[in-house]
């Protein structure tokens, strides 16, 4: 299974996962969607998802493994699961290997959006 990052276009974690991106980027497991963000630079979770968790930055996914593993697996709708972090300057690969991690037991994709992306 694979993670869709979506992230507001041109903001400081779109050119962090364009420039330098993660191993997991790199290699096709996690693919990235530049949004149009508003005047703001923020964009808005997708309306076909169905949010399991909300954190306020990328950190917490490292801290909360557990938690992100269960919210992706007990996601009961047939739409996507998605993760929301509400903002973000880059975007690591231990955090992404977290939600990686979830969407493989989960055999699911899993959504990552990024709301804003500190321009």
């Amino acid at each position: 299974m694979s993670v869709i990052i979506q992230v507001p276009a041109g903001s400081l974690v779109d050119r962090q996962l364009r420039e330098d991106p993660p191993p997991s980027v790199t290699s096709g497991r996690a693919v990235t969607e530049q949004v149009p963000a508003d005047t703001e630079g923020r964009i808005v979770p997708p309306e076909g998802g169905n949010v399991v968790l909300s954190f306020l930055s990328p950190e917490s996914l490292r801290r909360e493994p557990e938690q992100v593993r269960r919210e992706v697996l007990e996601a009961g709708s047939d739409a996507p699961p998605v993760v929301v972090l509400e903002v973000a300057e880059e975007i690591r690969e231990d955090e992404l290997a977290v939600v990686l991690q979830a969407a493989d037991e989960a055999k699911r994709t899993v959504l990552l959006c990024v709301l804003l992306g500190t321009s």
